[in-house]
C-alpha cells in the first residue's frame, strides 16, 4: 500500500551492540565476513563477544558457538546472583561491623584494630564473629578472597 511506512526488515543499528546498551546481554554472538581479518575479530573479542565464526559455516560450527555461548551466561548469571547474596549480607551489618571489616580486609588482627577503633579486643573478636556469621564464612580469609573475587573491597 501506498503511503504506510514499510516494516523495517534489518535492524536500525549495525555492528555489535554497545555493551551498556539495552539490548546488550551477558553474550553475544558476531557472525563475520569472508574476508573477515584478525585485528577485526580480536577488536570483537575484547567487545565481550563469545565467538567469532566467519562465513560460510556450517551448521554444527554455528550450533558449538552458541552451546559455548549458553554455558558462559550460565557462569556469569550464577556468578551475578553469589555477587547479589553476598551484598544483600553485607547490608547486614551494622556501622560498626562495617568499620571493623574495613580494617579486617587490610590485614589487620584484633588488637590492632582494636587500637585503631579505640575499644576492646574482645570487642573487635565479637565484631569479627558476627562479621563471619552474617556473611556465611568461616574464617577471614575466606570472607577477603570472596570480597575480591566479587570486587567488593574499597
Amino acid at each position: 500500500r501506498a503511503g504506510l511506512p514499510r516494516p523495517h526488515l534489518r535492524p536500525r543499528h549495525r555492528g555489535p551492540m554497545p555493551l551498556g546498551s539495552r539490548r546488550h546481554r551477558s553474550w553475544n554472538l558476531r557472525l563475520g565476513r569472508r574476508n573477515g581479518d584478525v585485528p577485526m575479530a580480536v577488536k570483537t573479542m575484547k567487545m565481550g563477544i563469545i565467538d567469532f565464526i566467519e562465513k560460510p559455516f556450517g551448521e554444527q560450527v554455528m550450533w558449538d558457538s552458541i552451546s559455548k555461548a549458553v554455558e558462559k551466561s550460565k557462569i556469569l548469571l550464577e556468578e551475578l546472583r553469589s555477587t547479589k547474596d553476598l551484598s544483600k549480607k553485607l547490608e547486614l551489618l551494622t556501622d560498626r561491623e562495617n568499620e571493623v571489616l574495613k580494617y579486617l580486609t587490610k590485614g589487620l588482627n584484633d588488637k590492632q584494630i582494636a587500637n585503631e577503633l579505640n575499644f576492646s579486643q574482645r570487642t573487635a573478636a565479637f565484631h569479627r564473629n558476627n562479621i563471619l556469621t552474617k556473611t556465611g564464612l568461616d574464617n577471614i580469609v575466606q570472607l577477603t578472597k570472596t570480597l575480591l573475587q566479587h570486587n567488593l573491597v574499597a
